[in-house]
Parts: structure tokens; C-alpha cells; sequence
């Protein structure tokens, strides 16, 4: 699922992307490092989901096609300590394409 990794001279991962078509099943990101932000696009339905690190576990924002913006409180994207981000099925659903980047 990793497609690029960007590092700084020392080797410390600062920047990832990737992307990955949804079976139904919960996704998980092997990082590396915990992101101080997280976009996942959902390409087929037009969804972006937005993590920022500093927002409750349960929480991301969520900005439909039409541009409606809410505050998903179901924790459908969690930065995990051991460098991996959990994202929920419900999230990435089944057949869906979907491309992210995590910083």
C-alpha cells in the first residue's frame, strides 16, 4: 500500500503517500512514524477525509462532493503510537479507489 516515502538526510520518514482500493475490511498504514496530519481520498464517491494530529482519536473531518463539511466523531481514522494509522472500513469501503498522504 506504501507508494513513496520521502526523508530528510538523517533517514527520518517525513512524508508518505499511497493509495489502495477498498475489500470492506478495516485498512491499515505501516508509516513508520505518527503523521501530524492524514488526507485520504476517496477517488470513486468524491470524499476527502482530513486527520490533524491534536484532534480527539474519535475524530476527523469528512468533506462530501458538494462540499458539505462535518465532523466525524466515530474513530474512522486513529494515529496509533506504534507509527500506523487504523482506517475503518466504513471509511474505505468495499470497490472504492482511494489515495492518501500522511506528513
Amino acid at each position: 500500500m506504501l507508494a513513496s516515502v520521502s526523508r530528510k538526510a538523517n533517514g527520518v520518514a517525513r512524508g508518505c503517500t499511497g493509495s489502495f482500493t477498498g475489500d470492506g475490511t478495516p485498512v491499515e498504514l505501516n508509516l513508520g512514524f505518527v503523521p501530524n496530519r492524514l488526507v485520504l481520498i476517496n477517488v470513486t464517491d468524491a470524499i476527502k477525509h482530513e486527520k490533524i494530529n491534536g484532534m480527539t482519536a474519535a475524530q476527523h473531518l469528512q468533506t462530501l462532493a458538494a462540499g458539505t463539511q462535518s465532523v466525524v466523531a466515530t474513530s474512522q481514522i486513529v494515529f496509533n503510537s506504534n507509527g500506523t494509522v487504523s482506517i475503518a472500513a466504513a471509511t474505505a469501503p468495499n470497490a472504492k479507489v482511494c489515495v492518501w498522504y500522511a506528513d
